[in-house]
This record gives C-alpha cells, structure tokens and sequence, in this order.
C-alpha cells in the first residue's frame, strides 16, 4: 500500500491511500479524507492495507495492467510492468533530464546511456533513437521552460549573447532579478538566413518563443516549439525586452549588425529608418564575447613580433607546410617524429604526442603547439634529422632547409626568441580560459589582468624569464636543447647548433633575446 498527503479543496489537506484513490474505492482512505490524528497512525495504515476495499482496489490495478494484443505489442518485459520493451524506463527519462537541465546535446545524452548498461542491471528500455530523445526533451522541457519565463518575467536588467552557426542561432541571456542573477538559454532558431533580416527575425523570435505560456502538451510530430493552445505571456515578454541593456556576439558582421538594428542606433546603419521603436529599446551596448576578443589579442601579439622570428614560427607551427601540419597530415613525417621520441621519458610528457596541430577554432591554440614543440624540441631536431638521412628528396630538402634556420648565431635568436614568445603566450592560458567560460565571474578579471601583466613585466621586461629559478619555462628548454648539438645533413655538410661567442666577443643571450622580442609585449 502507498499512502501520501493530498490537498482537498473544500476542506483542507487529507492523507489517504494511493491505490484505493486511483481506482476509485469509496471509503475515507480513497477520497483522502483522513484527518484525524488517530487514524494517520502507523497500525491504521497496516490495517487498512489488510482490508477489502484495499485488496480489491489491488486486483482491479492488476487486471488493468493486464496486456493484450489489442494494447500492446508482446514484446514485453516481465509480468510485472507489462510494458513494452520500446517504452523507455526511468533510468532513460532521468538523463534526458540531466541534458535538459544542462542544455547538453544529444551526443552526451547517448554518452549516458552507455554509462546507464554499465551501471544499472535493469533493461532501459526504448530505441535510444534521436526521436525518442526529441519525445521525452518535449515531455520534460516543459518545466524548464517555465521557470525561465516566470524569472525573466521579474527582469531588472538584462544582457543577451548570440552565437550562429550554420543555419542555427543560440540565444543566451544573463538576468538580474529581486533574488540574484539567473542565467539561461533563451532558446535555439534552426534555418536562419545568412541576411541580418533574417538573424534580427530569428531573434524576436526567439524572444517570443520564450515568453509562451505552453498550456497544452507538444505534438513532436508537429512541432517542438509551437501548440494551438500556446497563450503569449505579454508581461513577461514587454519586461523582458525593456530589461536588456546590453548585447554581445562573436566578430560576425551578420549578428553584430542584428544587433545594431535591434537597438536604438538602428538609424546610424539605415538610410530610411524603420517606423516606430527599437526592439530593444535600452539596449546601450554591443560587444564582441571576451574569448573573441581575447583571441584578437593573441593574434595581434603574433603579428607584432619580429619578422625572423614570426617567418620562423610559421614554419615551424602556423605554416600550411609547416613542420606541425607535416606531421599532423603525413603518415611518413608523424612516423620519424615517433620514431625520434623513442627513449624519451613519456612521464615528462604524460603520453607520447602523435602531432602538434592547432585549430583557429580555439583561442588558446596558437600557444598549445608552441608549448608541445619546446617541450620536445630535441625531438623536433632529430625528427628532421631522421627526415635528411631517410626521407625523400622533398623531405630532405625541407629537413634541411628547416635545420638551416637553426643553425648560428642568428639561429640562436630565431630560436629564443620564439620560444620567449612562447612563454608569453603560455602565460596568459588561464586568463584566457577564466573568460571562455559561460559563468566567468568579471570581478575576477580586474585582480586577474593585474596579476598577468605583473608577472609579463617580471618575466620579460625584468629578465626573470632567464633566471635559474625559471627553469622550467619553454625558453629554458630552448636553451637547454640548444647546446652544441652537431646535426649532418648530407656529405660533408653539417649544420652547428650552439650557444653565441664567448660574452667578451658576443651579446649575452637574455640581451639579444630582449631586444629582440620583449618591447613588444611591454604595457
């Protein structure tokens, strides 16, 4: 027997049996009318699970769960549940609930399936199909969605942020309510034009489609988004969209022009105005995301260094035949370079790295190649080493070439000083990632900007970057692997990698390096 609190709405709250309710038993007990204090004691409800009324209310729940082939399929799954092996079990529904509540996709809702056979001895049940996630999404998102309107409804201030990709446009938004910030996706427009028309529609709908009130169930074969009995909730979107004071997106022109239009300074950009207000009408200030515009500054410290080091650095990592793309696409150079990392010690460097690509994609990935290929460059060096002595004409010329710039005193800097570059680059990662994160918290920018650029000064413009103390920075191991290393690339043909003159006849290393490089990064 179950038994639960219920509320009765003439007279009050009553407890009462789940069974004998649902199966329509009339005693006091089947219409959650037991109040007394007496009566909600433990012995009377192990009594009254003893009764008739009760049993018989358990073998009419037990007839109604007979199958038939009329109800459903016989693929069935005990006698217990009688329910189709194609129905999904809970264990399904509750992570589709996680994807939902954390706005993941469909990719990790199948990633918790295959964790769901491993850890649970129950058949889930269902086809793990795409539509049957689209179905229980639709069962569950209702909710959500819900609570997103009744939050924004409440809206203070407001900040918007847009991504497009393809044909789908995300809408996130930050919000400012009576009891804190709230933040959440607004939602998804699929087949978005390439116009700003069309982004700037997709946005005001997006908006709309977050301010429905859903009174009725979705139809999945009809629409995720839309029901006839949908009610706008006016209040809730006017708030809303009178709360927003600013506006980000990434460098696009498309959505950052959308943007413009949907504000007040839409009539800088048209030469005929469009009649009455602005969507947004508070809307004050446009931006791109901090991870874009960080990624500007990673590009601009890399087109501002010295030209031998940037050509250096290009063909080494950014290069279309540079040494990185070499070895991420060919089968015969990613074979030398496991070949040369033979005898390393793999604990030094976690695992051996099969490549060294990088992907404009990612902010930071210009300085994670750089960080790998000074970490291994003994290994880089006999890479092309192993390339002169058995490579090809093609690959030895490019080994050789390669060792070339290597090689002397001017070598020496190209070497330093793009791995000090490195090192730069290094340093600002967890800046970086602090900002590419959706809930990165801005009073942690300020301490941290600060913090960045105290250390860049010590490291670069103090010198600290060749102290003994900084041995484990990338330009030590530079330095370490520049060392009088003697490499042969054809006969009687050797390139000499080493140190400059003695500091009586040369400039000391941390100077030319200085000099070379480090203006660039001072404030």
């Amino acid at each position: 027997m179950e038994t639960g609190p219920a509320v009765n709405d003439g007279s009050g709250w009553g407890m009462g049996c789940w069974l004998c309710h649902h199966m329509g038993c009339k005693s006091a007990f089947g219409k959650l009318r037991v109040q007394s204090t007496g009566t909600v004691a433990i012995q009377n409800l192990l009594t009254h699970g003893e009764g008739k009324k009760h049993k018989a209310a358990l073998v009419k729940l037990q007839a109604s769960l007979e199958v038939t082939s009329r109800d459903i399929a016989p693929d069935i799954e005990g006698h217990i549940s009688g329910l189709s092996s194609q129905v999904p079990r809970v264990d399904r529904f509750v992570a589709v609930a996680t994807s939902v509540i954390k706005y993941d996709t469909y990719d990790s809702y199948k990633d918790r399936l295959s964790q769901l056979s491993i850890h649970s001895s129950l058949e889930v049940g269902g086809k793990g199909s795409q539509q049957e996630f689209k179905q229980m999404v639709a069962c569950l998102d209702g909710p959500l969605q819900d609570r997103n309107r009744r939050v924004i409804k409440k809206a203070i201030c407001s900040s918007i942020a847009l991504d497009k990709s393809d044909d789908n446009l995300i809408m996130i938004a930050r919000v400012l309510i009576p009891e804190g910030i709230f933040d959440a996706i607004l939602g998804l427009e699929s087949n978005v034009g390439p116009d700003v028309e069309h982004v700037t529609q997709a946005i005001e709908n997006i908006v709309r489609r977050a301010c429905v009130n859903q009174k009725s169930r979705r139809d999945v074969k009809v629409s995720l988004y839309d029901s006839k009995d949908d009610e706008l909730d006016e209040a809730a979107m006017t708030t809303f969209v009178r709360s927003v004071r600013s506006a980000v997106a990434d460098g696009g022109p498309v959505e950052q022009k959308a943007l413009f239009l949907s504000s007040p300074s839409c009539h800088v950009l048209e030469q005929a105005p469009r009649q009455g207000t602005a969507y947004f009408r508070n809307l004050s200030l446009i931006d791109r995301d901090r991870p874009h515009r960080h990624r500007s500054v990673i590009r601009g410290m890399w087109g501002n260094l010295n030209s031998t080091v940037r050509e250096f650095l290009d063909k080494l990592v950014t290069g279309q035949r540079s040494l990185c793309k070499l070895i991420q696409t060919s089968k015969r150079y990613a074979t030398y370079f496991n070949l040369a990392q033979t005898g390393v010690k793999i604990e030094d460097f976690g695992h051996t790295i099969r490549n060294l690509s990088y992907s404009e994609v990612r902010f930071d990935s210009r300085s994670r190649p750089l960080f790998r290929l000074f970490r291994l460059l003994p290994v880089a060096i006999d890479t092309l080493r192993f390339l002169v002595e058995g490579g090809n004409d093609e690959e030895r010329a490019f080994a050789t070439e390669l060792l070339a710039l290597f090689s002397g005193d001017e070598g020496f800097v190209r070497v330093i000083g793009a791995a000090v570059a490195a090192d730069a680059m290094v340093m600002g990662w967890h800046y970086i990632r602090l900002d590419d994160q959706a809930a990165a918290d801005a009073s942690l920018s300020g301490p941290r900007a600060a913090q960045l650029l105290h250390e860049m000064r010590q490291m670069l413009d103090a010198g600290g970057l060749f102290m003994e103390e900084a041995s484990g920075t990338l330009t030590h191991a530079a330095l370490e692997a520049m060392k009088n290393r003697l490499v042969y690339v054809g006969a009687n043909k050797a390139v000499a990698l080493g140190w400059p003159a003695a500091e009586g006849k040369r400039r000391r290393p941390r100077t030319m390096a200085k000099e070379t490089l480090i203006r660039i990064y001072l404030i």
